[in-house]
């Protein structure tokens, strides 16, 4: 006996779920110093506000090393 079971098959022309890859985020140090900062918390954004919000972590990492050195 075969099974019938239609969702256990890939189907034929969709693409099936996949994970966008994200460029390397900032530690867990500079979140907490950004959340401090901007007064949010980052696990409340949506996705739109963390892109935003990890470009803007990463350009203050590059102010700091430019400051320091």
């Amino acid at each position: 006996m075969t099974s019938t079971n239609t969702s256990a098959r890939p189907q034929v022309g969709v693409e099936p779920n996949k994970r966008v890859h994200e460029n390397a985020k900032a530690s867990v140090g500079a979140m907490r110093a950004w959340e401090a900062r901007a007064g949010r918390t980052y696990s409340s954004l949506s996705h739109e506000e963390r892109a935003a919000a990890n470009n803007d972590i990463m350009a203050w990492q590059v102010q700091q090393q430019g400051v320091a050195s």
